[in-house]
């Protein structure tokens, strides 16, 4: 499995998707992009986006011991709205022509959003981490 995007749960739950999140990570930024051509929310906006301190170059954990743990949390429902709006968007031409593997791309979103539909729970949350 080489470096992808991974949802995690709050609390723990086992509910994984079929994929390594490679494509989501390759094209995050161009599918931030197009959320917000279609009025999404950034796929970004779900993972850590902690300001990187000028000069660090070491690897994750160590930023984790720099800044502290990242306490952040989302709606597992604003996330499927977003992964379903995107992949929805994946299946006009003009977007998918954006995009490689639009259509690897498009079942990667939609099984992100049938992994989150596994893990309901009231008052469950969920972010995207960086795995490699």
């Amino acid at each position: 499995m080489g470096a992808g995007l991974w949802p995690v749960f709050n609390p723990p739950r086992d509910a994984t998707p079929d994929f390594d999140g490679g494509l989501l990570l390759n094209y995050l930024e161009e599918l931030d992009e197009l959320a917000s051509a279609i009025g999404a929310r950034a796929v970004s906006s779900f993972g850590d986006n902690r300001e990187v301190p000028d000069g660090f170059d070491g690897d994750p954990d160590e930023l984790d011991e720099l800044l502290g743990p990242w306490q952040d949390w989302f709606s597992i429902a604003d996330g499927e709205r977003c992964f379903n709006q995107l992949a929805t968007a994946l299946t006009a031409p003009a977007h998918a022509a954006r995009f490689e593997h639009a259509e690897h791309l498009r079942e990667e979103l939609l099984d992100l959003v049938r992994c989150l539909e596994r893990a309901p729970g009231d008052g469950e949350r969920f972010r995207l981490e960086f795995v490699s």
